[in-house]
């Protein structure tokens, strides 16, 4: 096969997305890639993946069962070493790609072999049309993208880890995603992509972002309720005074620090001014929102910070 799609999953509660992604998968006009269905210490949602495979004639497609869950980077991994394409590719279990998606991968890698990595545009499906009043500065918290994404094919620093692929020799010459990275079980601590699309970085390799390499994430109404902002905010500065523990990196002209300025000297003025202009309720909760976002992911990273310098003198 030309690429490898693998697949990490370990919630029932996502069945109906995980056949969604599989339907997906089904519809790509390019036909000569494999899927890898990672499935974490759950029995029941393997058999009945494995069912619904059969019963609509999804091909090439094959299931591993992990008996212990031990996270996102982990389960990542297993996939990689069952994987057979020259190419790579990632998705989330609760998203679904555009019909062109291996398509576009593979032509990108194409266009040349300094190409290490691919990214592409999520676009967020909402549970709730209601929900689109979030604002977009902080559409990178539902891993989707956000007002610094490119609009245009363009090399980046990083992408997204909902929409990404490699070329598999890659991975034989830096390694595979960090294991005390990546999100596991309750535990929201993300930065295996970015810590991944930064040693392809400095292993000399461009990482792309074509838009035409497109996906939806669906988005459930629970993760924007008030505590899930906070929590993931703060896991979200943690996670990049994590990633610091395994490269070499340096917050200062990196895109936090770059988003972090657009936050302060654009965002925060467009919305004070909006406000002023014309009071409104989504307009504050988009304020408030913002503000919360600033304070929580700033206090992550330092303490993420304090707690690698501890370790250090200990």
């Amino acid at each position: 096969m030309d690429l490898s799609v693998v697949i990490s999953a370990y919630s029932l509660d996502r069945y109906d997305d995980l056949t969604s992604v599989l339907n997906g998968l089904k519809k790509q006009t390019y036909k000569y890639f494999e899927t890898i269905v990672v499935i974490d210490e759950n029995k029941e949602l393997i058999n009945k993946i494995n069912e619904y495979i059969e019963a609509n004639g999804i091909k090439n497609t094959t299931l591993i069962f992990n008996p212990k869950n031990r996270g996102l980077s982990y389960s990542r991994n297993v996939g990689i070493k069952n994987t057979s394409g020259s190419i790579v590719a990632f998705i989330d279990d609760d998203a679904t790609p555009a019909d062109d998606w291996v398509k576009n991968i593979i032509d990108t890698f194409l266009e040349n072999e300094s190409i290490g990595a691919v990214t592409g545009d999520v676009v967020p499906l909402w549970e709730n049309e209601s929900m689109a009043w979030f604002p977009k500065e902080l559409y990178w918290m539902i891993s989707c993208s956000y007002v610094m994404t490119p609009t245009m094919k363009t090399e980046v620093e990083r992408g997204f880890g909902t929409n990404m692929a490699f070329r598999r020799a890659i991975f034989d010459k830096i390694g595979c995603f960090d294991t005390y990275l990546g999100i596991n079980g309750k535990k929201w601590i993300g930065g295996e992509d970015t810590a991944m699309f930064l040693k392809i970085k400095s292993a000399n390799f461009k990482v792309i972002f074509n838009p035409k390499i497109r996906v939806q994430h669906k988005i459930y109404l629970s993760r924007l309720n008030p505590r899930n902002i906070a929590k993931r905010s703060f896991n979200g500065g943690y996670s990049v005074a994590l990633m610091k523990k395994g490269i070499k990196y340096k917050l200062q002209g990196s895109t936090e620090n770059e988003y972090l300025k657009y936050i302060f000297f654009t965002s925060s003025q467009k919305y004070l001014i909006n406000f002023i202009k014309s009071p409104s309720k989504i307009v504050f909760y988009q304020m408030i929102s913002i503000c919360v976002v600033l304070f929580f992911e700033s206090s992550g990273y330092f303490f993420g910070s304090l707690q690698n310098n501890l370790l250090k003198l200990g």
